[in-house]
């Protein structure tokens, strides 16, 4: 008995001893830890991967001190910025992989639901357009002459997968990200009455086009997945739009010819934006409305190509699946001229001159789609020598306009490019300056119902 007893008071000091190095350990690990964080000269200001500045640390005001948004704000600071973060945001990932088959998944586990799409809401102050809204054109031949319609081609959507986690943003499924849509009806509203006042304020002076594109979900995913995702209707929410914008505007519907192509290598599978090829199908119905011939895709004998793109959706999730399917990313170089001028949009003042068009495999692999007109800058501008017909354009643009604004140099002498995120300027004096005859609006329809992308757009056109 007594050595029994011996026994089970070692057994019972070796365990203790074991948690007090266990707690030890944890202690020294946790003011390493916070001690690392403290570093101020390892906390990055910026991050590659996800291409955006991280958050600054907040400037001192009395108001916020006293209601504590400060140190929320120092907390995001430290979080955002902390060293390793994206080391550690992909090892969490990795750990969540081990938890179970995830073939379908959905990042970003926070209830969301678009509103409902009203069939007849006219803002205030507005007037829908009459059903047979007529499009303008350029050169004034007919769109049957400019291009026929085409043949839907076979049918690539998705259909019956099954959910394992709802209300996010980012669906993974079969090694693709897509980004899901909630239609706001009050942003919505909003950009339809900045539209309607641009285009009062340039009447008789220039041509308002409107080009919505759809996000990936509304064109790749079948009908039975937008509906078990929630995800709301991108042709409704289109029509809502377009059906209220005054009747001076030109509307572009990319909807119905992007899903005739939906097959094909249209969007990425791990970036959020469409693929030139998409871009190019986009343009050949610009082409139809605007009023111009558009070139076949056999006529751009300059074609880089790089391969392993890994796009947002997988800079957002960390997603094996989609690490694991990397893109490939094409660039079509105009066919009549490659160069474009800019101010850089860090400080508005710079000037930049670039090809329109840059060979991707000279530039970082998570910056690849930046191949498209050098980015996201303040105010670029093209001018090409080539074309002789004295036709200017305004192109006011997200990121999905990159890519489709080179297939349009080679129809206007003068191309001027504002991405509202970044233009100080004034719209209507960059229009009236250069005798502008043409406005063209890209942006897709996800951004357009945007909390805070709405409030950009809105004021860049007001200005």
């Amino acid at each position: 008995m007594k050595t029994e007893r011996k026994k089970q008071i070692r057994y019972n000091r070796r365990r203790k001893l074991l948690h007090a190095w266990k707690a030890v350990l944890f202690l020294v690990f946790l003011f390493a830890m916070g001690i690392w964080g403290m570093l101020l000269f390892l906390r990055p200001s910026s991050s590659l991967l996800e291409r955006r500045n991280l958050t600054a640390f907040p400037q001192f005001h009395i108001g916020t001190f006293l209601s504590g948004e400060y140190f929320k704000d120092i907390s995001t600071w430290y979080a955002d910025t902390f060293p390793g973060r994206e080391g550690l945001i992909a090892a969490n990932m990795n750990l969540k992989t081990l938890y179970g088959l995830n073939k379908e998944q959905v990042t970003t586990a926070t209830t969301r639901k678009g509103d409902q799409i009203p069939d007849h809401y006219v803002p205030a102050g507005t007037q829908a357009p009459a059903d047979d809204q007529t499009a303008g054109t350029v050169s004034g031949e007919s769109s049957a002459e400019i291009l026929p319609t085409e043949t839907p081609g076979p049918d690539g959507s998705l259909h019956n997968k099954e959910v394992e986690v709802s209300g996010g943003d980012v669906y993974i499924a079969q090694g693709k990200g897509f980004e899901l849509f909630y239609f706001s009806l009050e942003h919505s509203n909003a950009y339809i009455d900045a539209v309607n006042s641009l285009a009062a304020s340039l009447q008789g002076k220039a041509s308002v086009y409107d080009l919505l594109a759809p996000i990936n979900s509304n064109i790749i995913l079948g009908e039975d997945m937008q509906q078990k995702l929630d995800n709301s209707d991108g042709d409704q929410a289109r029509d809502y739009i377009y059906n209220h914008l005054d009747s001076s505007v030109t509307t572009v519907n990319v909807f119905d010819t992007l899903r005739n192509h939906n097959s094909e290598y249209i969007y990425y599978n791990t970036d959020h934006h469409w693929t030139a090829l998409g871009a190019y199908y986009a343009y050949r119905e610009l082409a139809r409305s605007m009023g111009f011939r558009p070139h076949e895709l056999s006529d751009y004998t300059t074609h880089y190509q790089t391969v392993g793109f890994l796009g947002t959706f997988y800079t957002r999730t960390q997603s094996k699946d989609l690490q694991n399917n990397p893109d490939t990313l094409d660039a079509y170089v105009p066919v009549t001229w490659n160069e474009m001028t800019g101010i850089d949009r860090s400080d508005h003042t710079t000037g930049f001159t670039s090809e329109i068009v840059r060979d991707p495999n000279t530039l970082d692999p998570v910056n690849a789609y930046s191949a498209f007109i050098c980015g996201d800058q303040d105010l670029s501008e093209i001018h090409n020598p080539n074309v002789s017909n004295g036709r200017s354009c305004v192109v006011i643009k997200d990121s999905y306009g990159n890519c489709l604004i080179p297939f349009l140099t080679d129809h206007f002498s003068d191309i001027y490019i504002v991405d509202y995120r970044y233009f100080t300027g004034s719209l209507s004096s960059l229009v009236t300056e250069h005798a502008v005859d043409t406005v063209l609006l890209v942006n897709n329809i996800g951004a357009v119902n945007d909390m805070y992308q709405i409030g950009q757009i809105t004021a860049c056109l007001g200005n």
